[in-house]
């Protein structure tokens, strides 16, 4: 199985070394990421997948919010102050968006700007939940 196989379906796993494999790993890169985050956050670049728009580059980040909220469900976070509410909802109108096919009268100053708030806000947000512990 490779990363591209996933998508938003359960994965197909073989058997139970397989099944513990797949866990490993995702755990191991969830623990890059937690690692990452707290030693270098400002070295913490989302994975966002590239189109090409009217001829120019760009950053898609709906899949990569709709897996962060994905797991934001998983975690089952409380209810957070206003200020960390309004940093989740910049990943919430990101993770809304169908992105798959582009209207051609997309603003493409506000698309990139709302994509450029992502990861200060995925920053901010890890900050606040590392300041609850």
């Amino acid at each position: 199985m490779v990363p591209g196989d996933l998508g938003r379906r359960e994965p197909q796993l073989g058997n139970p070394q397989e099944c513990r494999q797949f866990i490993d790993l995702c755990v191991r890169h969830i623990n890059t990421l937690a690692e990452q985050l707290a030693s270098d956050a400002q070295g913490f670049h989302a994975r966002f997948e590239t189109t090409e728009h009217q001829g120019q580059d760009l950053l898609l980040a709906e899949e990569w919010c709709f897996g962060y909220l994905r797991g934001v469900a998983v975690g089952n976070w409380p209810q957070m102050p206003a200020p960390q509410t309004g940093l989740l909802q910049t990943i919430i109108d990101c993770a809304e968006q169908d992105n798959f096919e582009l209207p051609a009268d997309l603003d493409l100053a506000q698309h990139r700007q709302q994509v450029a708030a992502i990861e200060p806000a995925a920053r901010a947000l890890h900050a606040y939940w590392a300041a609850q512990r």
